[in-house]
């Protein structure tokens, strides 16, 4: 019902997704629809001349000798008042579909199934069950309730990369409505896990000896575009210092299962970042790699670095781990091991 609502029929039967998402026709939906008298097609004249484009609209004027002057919907305007018919084939004109009154109000208390329906880390049948049982929450309370939810089973579930995720849509959301602090609080959050995840992936590098470039590997520890905007536009209109928006990511991100040493590393690289920082990654890993934290993580490996020349951490691993384990370790990890075999090739005919 929300994703036919006020569309006409060539639109909804070329979406891709009821066939990749839902598995369904769409005609086999319009016509369930349609048979159950949820929706009707609206073939109102007002409805039929906003589909067309004012030179169109220009003409039928212009055909009826009516004045041509104005904005398109004075022209509809017009049109309507001249009792101006329009040829549907002629302009290739498809009827709109309309939700019947007796379900206005369930579309109106549903228009939150259309901010979940296209992100796939959150099933829409669960979305509306939730709204089953709390039907007297506002749109705007479901879903910030339903994406808080999901992002704490996210977290509890170590799956870092969904949380991110949500809390960058629930960025964007609150900065549609022009709600910066909840922006910024999902802001922080979004940045801290992606720099995170990349962290882990790091640890993970170190342990198998494999060398991270902060020049070759520039997707490790990536800041989006839309990200550094929104806090350059904190610091330029001063909203908050450098040192005040450095403890408001710390004090955001408390709840994440990482050190407060840990994540003010990564605060304090998205400062640098933000300044176009030319060495803040160079930085940031060579900082990582001198972290207790990190050390203690990556424990059967011996860290050496050459920031000067190459900018390059490079890892070399003790020999501390049997066979048996190395084997088990390519076997769990095989996107690990076949990164790990590559670098040995090239290191050897460098």
């Amino acid at each position: 019902m929300q994703l036919v609502n006020k569309k006409d029929a060539r639109k909804i039967n070329n979406y891709g997704m009821w066939r990749d998402v839902y598995s369904t026709d769409p005609k086999d939906i319009l016509n369930s629809l349609l048979k159950k008298k949820v929706i009707f097609e609206d073939t109102k004249k007002e409805t039929l001349y906003a589909q067309l484009k004012v030179s169109d609209l220009k003409e039928l004027l212009r055909q009826n000798s009516l004045k041509l002057s104005g904005k398109k919907s004075e022209l509809i305007e017009r049109l309507i008042e001249n009792d101006v018919d329009v040829d549907v084939d002629k302009h290739l004109i498809s009827p709109i579909y309309a939700v019947s009154d007796d379900y206005i109000e369930l579309a109106d208390n549903t228009e939150f199934i259309m901010f979940f329906h296209n992100r796939y880390f959150i099933d829409i049948f669960d979305a509306y069950d939730y709204y089953l049982k709390h039907p007297d929450l506002s749109n705007h309370e479901l879903i910030i309730n339903i994406m808080n939810m999901n992002i704490k089973n996210a977290l509890s579930s170590k799956e870092y990369i969904e949380a991110m995720r949500m809390h960058s849509d629930l960025a964007k959301y609150f900065a549609d409505r022009n709600d910066s602090p909840s922006s910024q609080y999902h802001i922080h959050n979004q940045q801290m896990l992606n720099l995170i995840n990349d962290y882990e992936r790091m640890k993970d590098y170190g342990s198998y000896g494999i060398t991270v470039d902060s020049e070759s590997d520039s997707y490790l520890f990536h800041i989006s575009d839309w990200v550094l905007l929104q806090y350059k536009s904190i610091l330029k209109t001063r909203q908050m210092t450098e040192e005040s928006l450095i403890n408001e990511i710390l004090n955001s991100t408390d709840h994440l299962p990482y050190k407060r040493e840990v994540r003010k590393l990564f605060a304090n690289y998205i400062i640098e970042s933000i300044y176009n920082d030319a060495e803040s990654k160079k930085k940031l890993m060579f900082n990582i790699k001198n972290n207790t934290d990190y050390k203690e993580n990556v424990s059967n490996t011996e860290l050496t670095t050459n920031v000067e020349s190459d900018n390059k951490v490079t890892y070399q691993s003790k020999p501390t781990q049997n066979t048996k384990s190395g084997c088990l370790a390519f076997f769990l990890f095989p996107g690990v091991a076949f990164i790990y075999i590559i670098d040995l090739l090239i290191n050897s005919f460098s």
